[in-house]
């Protein structure tokens, strides 16, 4: 199990100090409120949503992904989810973080800690879909390597992920990372 505690300098006079943390099923709740909080913030919570999110042991777990959280003094910041692709490929998914800690890194605390996880168990590529409308996500995502993919309907139309919210589709190539 990963417990890491990671600094984070969110001012230069206010070190802080945040723990990542593995999924367990006490924090169950944790993750489907997040999600919650911010899809009813700026879309609808659809089908495939719930699923997930009721779900994440059978739906991510079961299947070789992971779900990670970022705690500060015992309090869930924000939360992610890798699912298992097959063929060397993993999704991003599920990242949210609280409205009090936005602006604060953890969004790419979460960001890197799946990527590296991605490294470590040989992933050849991670894909995520999103929406235009989270401009400072997908700003995110191209700053730590994501380009546009090519292949706007790879992934919705193999791996049946039918957000209606999504028309963006990205792509990290990870064995460009390890090379």
């Amino acid at each position: 199990m990963m417990d890491n505690k990671i600094k984070i300098d969110l001012k230069l006079d206010d070190p802080v100090h945040f723990e990542i943390l593995d999924y367990k099923p006490e924090l169950k709740k944790e993750f489907r409120e997040l999600n919650y909080e911010w899809l009813s913030t700026y879309f609808t919570v659809e089908e495939e949503d719930e699923r997930l999110l009721n779900n994440p042991e059978e739906e991510i777990l079961s299947k070789d992904g992971k779900i990670i959280f970022a705690s500060f003094s015992g309090s869930i910041a924000g939360t992610a989810a890798l699912i298992n692709l097959g063929n060397g490929k993993c999704e991003l998914t599920k990242m949210a973080v609280r409205p009090a800690f936005q602006g604060k890194h953890i969004g790419r605390l979460l960001l890197n800690t799946l990527i590296d996880y991605a490294v470590k168990n040989n992933y050849s590529t991670m894909i995520l879909l999103t929406s235009p409308k989270l401009g400072k996500a997908i700003n995110l995502y191209k700053s730590a390597g994501f380009l546009d993919s090519d292949n706007q309907s790879s992934l919705k139309h193999n791996y049946k992920s039918n957000y209606k919210r999504c028309s963006v589709q990205m792509e990290l190539n990870i064995s460009r990372l390890t090379k």
